[in-house]
């Protein structure tokens, strides 16, 4: 039985040809979901980014070629006590002609994660800031475009919960 015919990779159309290359980077914290969207689902399951995650607290984070891997962390109120983690499924795509991709964790594989505060988590006085690991980073996949769906919301049983972000930085 003979083979088809050889498919050839292709680039993104629209955003030209961008290296997507392996490698470490300097990169600043940058906030994705704003106060506010942290505490509230965008969808108990996400199935389909375009229709689900539509709020205007939540930004597409364009990563412009830049590292492998997308970090995430939360910031919460310095002063909560956590009741419920916010649990996350992160997508990417090429280019708005594209559709959204499933990305999985680099820990764990997992297709969504929970940004979990620890004992290690860092303070500005205002926010803490829960530490990264492994399952709190995803493969871009070479995907351009980064968008974060929330699909258990952030509860806090002392605190606030309304001022949580969320922030990605590439890595």
């Amino acid at each position: 039985m003979a083979l088809g015919t050889t498919i050839q990779a292709t680039n993104s159309p629209t955003r030209g040809y961008e290296a997507v290359a392996p490698m470490s980077m300097s990169s600043g914290w940058q906030t994705i979901v704003a106060a506010g969207g942290v505490n509230t689902a965008d969808a108990a399951t996400i199935t389909n980014p375009t229709t689900q995650i539509i709020r205007s607290t939540t930004s597409i984070f364009s990563r412009h070629s830049s590292g492998t891997y997308v970090a995430l962390r939360l910031g919460y109120d310095a002063s909560a006590t956590i009741a419920t983690n916010v649990v996350v499924k992160v997508f990417g795509r090429s280019d708005s002609n594209q559709t959204w991709d499933l990305l999985i964790t680099k820990g764990s594989f997992a297709l969504s994660a929970a940004l979990m505060p620890a004992s290690t988590d860092v303070t500005n006085g205002t926010l803490k800031y829960t530490t990264v690991t492994y399952d709190n980073l995803w493969d871009c996949l070479g995907t351009s475009e980064i968008l974060v769906g929330i699909e258990t919301a952030l509860t806090v049983s002392v605190g606030t919960a309304t001022t949580a972000i969320i922030q990605a930085k590439m890595i």
